[in-house]
């Protein structure tokens, strides 16, 4: 039973009574204490105090039996353990809500039909819910309508499927290598200290140091000591509406790398001389009073007073105005400069980064490859973007681009190691053959296949056999050989892969896998038999190309055998017989004025330094470059006559003795 009911108190009303009383208020609380103070000073309390309290001083004695009080007040004042448990069972009754779920219990009660009138909503209902019959006109619209709808939604977002068939290019930059390096700008030398970018063209010179260009894609070229070059064409791919050349050599030495297909416009250096022109290849170049000319790999053109002349790897000229033009082997000692060692192994490392960052941007921008669930999603979107495209150009622009990326998929799937990288290639020539004998001839489709197949040929160039991606570049020249109207034949790339395959023998040597070389070498015996043949397949310019590689090969390994040592003898003397015979191409000898022009413009370089020693070093220079020359012995005579007997003079004599005792009286020098 509630005590406070008993009691004839509301049980609120008795909590607040005991809450008051229990906790007083600041103002009562003051009155009860001024009113114990009253009553502790009394007569009377004092005097029940014991003896000790009433010694005290009468404020510490005052305020400590008001604490005592207190407590023992708050002591009596707190209820029992069970008297609690009560109070709060009553308070939590007072405060709980009703409980809700009965309400919506009754509430449902209330709002549920009787069984009679479920009956009459369901037979009210039931014919509404059978589907009606709907004319097949009608259902045709709206499978036409969602289906266009489907369409519209493809056509809106092509990067969720189809991926991006165009691939970013890379700068054409100028790299200080060494020493001072400068660039006009605003008819002022700044200095170079750092990379930078070109879009337009640039009169560069290096002083005393040394300079790298980096022709995007397509090349590169490296600026010797006290050179001065000027740009012109910085485009990705040289133009052939342009006539200008990619850059101006005014004076000083470059050497030349080229990454650039046969079948596209080369690489162009004009020279005081004559223009050369580059495809795949090196080559380097000297230019003073006359332009030396030297070829290291592959082969060049060049235009010389109206004659067009081919010179390839291991070959070597002298260009001069007034003077014909005689080609020489390049003697295997010149391959031991360091100018030319270390820009052969340049070439190398260029070539193969260049290579690598073309498989890998391929490979970036494929997108969803075979082996995914996708697609199959892929290929239907590029189904219907070419279905909604109108226009027959339109159309084969649209699966051009899917060929290519085919391509891409290729590339990607080679990157993964994937073994299913035939089937995309496979099917690359294929779509470009349906394009090819699609569209009709002299089509303006037809030169945007040939296009697509340049530029994909260009993308591919630096690849070589020993590369993941070449079978890329094999796959595009043979599409290139197979589309109709091509100037790709089935011989051309018989030949490129061929000389290809010399390229990757250079490289194993320069890399030292002497056994690699050794492999790649034996399974080229039949090729290389046929290349002396008359009926070979290949034309004479890849024949030469081919022989000339293999020289340079035989150099190198010649080389290589003779600091290095190891290699097996049955090998390089198999080898030895394509080393190069330093013997003069061209056997006319050159009259009276063209050899006193010779030794003139030897005797103007000579003089172009202003120290001794520079003089000297020249003079050697010229002299080893005369090595093999018809006419080498009349010009030293010149020579010997017009220098100063200075030291100059008496080197000529010694280098006169050394060429007579080195060609055993096959000619006859005369005397001094």
């Amino acid at each position: 039973m509630n005590p406070f009911h008993s009691a004839g108190m509301d049980p609120e009303e008795a909590l607040k009574s005991l809450r008051n009383a229990v906790q007083p208020t600041s103002d009562a609380r003051l009155r009860i204490k001024m009113k114990m103070h009253a009553r502790i000073k009394s007569t009377h309390l004092r005097a029940s105090l014991s003896g000790a309290q009433a010694n005290l001083c009468p404020p510490v004695a005052d305020f400590g039996l008001q604490a005592q009080v207190l407590r023992d007040l708050a002591r009596s004042m707190k209820p029992e353990s069970s008297v609690s448990s009560r109070i709060w069972s009553g308070i939590q009754s007072a405060i709980e809500p009703a409980s809700v779920r009965p309400l919506f219990d009754r509430i449902r009660t209330i709002l549920q039909p009787q069984l009679h009138m479920q009956e009459i909503l369901f037979r009210r209902l039931q014919p509404r819910l059978v589907p009606l019959y709907v004319p097949l006109v009608h259902r045709s619209i709206r499978w036409t309508a969602a289906f266009a709808v489907f369409l519209f939604v493809v056509r809106l977002s092509p990067l969720l499927f189809i991926a991006p068939h165009s691939i970013a290019q890379s700068p054409f930059m100028l790299l200080p290598t060494r020493g001072s390096v400068s660039i006009l700008i605003g008819g002022v030398w700044q200095p170079v200290t750092e990379e930078m970018s070109f879009t337009k063209s640039a009169l560069i010179r290096t002083e005393e140091g040394e300079a790298t260009l980096v022709l995007h894609d397509d090349g590169v070229i490296r600026l010797g000591p006290n050179t001065t070059v000027a740009l012109h064409d910085t485009a990705d791919r040289p133009d052939p509406a342009l006539h200008d050349p990619t850059l101006t050599l005014h004076s000083g030495k470059i050497w030349m790398q080229g990454l650039v297909p046969s079948n596209i416009t080369g690489l162009t250096l004009a020279t005081p001389q004559g223009r050369i022109e580059l495809h795949e290849g090196s080559f380097s170049a000297v230019a003073g009073d006359t332009v030396e000319l030297r070829v290291w790999d592959r082969r060049v053109h060049f235009a010389h007073e109206g004659e067009e002349i081919q010179l390839l790897a291991g070959e070597r000229t002298e260009l001069a105005t007034d003077m014909a033009v005689q080609t020489r082997k390049i003697s295997p000692q010149l391959y031991d400069e360091s100018w030319v060692v270390e820009n052969l192994r340049r070439d190398a490392v260029h070539r193969r980064e260049i290579a690598q960052l073309q498989h890998e941007r391929r490979a970036a921008i494929a997108g969803i490859l075979p082996n995914s669930r996708l697609y199959a999603v892929k290929r239907a979107a590029e189904a219907v973007d070419v279905l909604l495209t109108f226009g027959e150009q339109a159309k084969a622009e649209k699966r051009l681009a899917q060929a290519s990326t085919r391509l891409n998929e290729a590339a990607a799937l080679l990157v993964e190691g994937s073994e299913q990288a035939n089937e995309p290639l496979e099917e690359y020539r294929k779509m470009l053959l349906q394009i090819a004998t699609g569209s009709g001839d002299g089509s303006l489709v037809q030169f945007m296949l040939k296009q697509e197949l340049a530029e994909a040929t260009a993308d591919t160039a630096a690849a070589l056999p020993s590369d993941d991606a070449y079978v890329l570049k094999k796959a595009v020249l043979e599409a290139s050989a197979a589309v109709p109207g091509s100037s790709v034949g089935i011989d051309d790339v018989q030949g490129v892969l061929l000389v290809d395959t010399l390229s990757s023998l250079m490289r194993s040597v320069e890399e030292g896998n002497v056994e690699t070389a050794k492999t790649i070498f034996g399974e080229l015996q039949p090729y290389m038999a046929s290349l002396d043949q008359k009926d070979s397949q290949l034309s004479p310019a890849m024949r030469a190309e081919a022989k000339a590689s293999l020289g340079t090969f035989a150099v190198a390994l010649q080389a290589f055998e003779d600091e290095v040592g190891g290699i097996d003898e049955e090998f390089l003397a198999d080898v030895s017989r394509y080393l190069p015979q330093v013997t003069t191409v061209a056997a006319r000898s050159l009259s009276d004025e063209e050899v006193q022009a010779l030794a003139q413009a030897i005797y103007n370089r000579i003089f172009v330094y202003k120290q001794p020693r520079s003089r000297w070093n020249q003079l050697l220079a010229e002299s080893r470059a005369l090595d093999g020359h018809s006419d080498q012995g009349r010009v030293l005579r010149i020579l010997y006559r017009t220098l100063p007997e200075n030291g100059l003079a008496r080197y000529v004599k010694t280098e006169f003795e050394r060429v007579k005792e080195a060609k055993s009286g096959s000619q006859e020098q005369g005397s001094l």
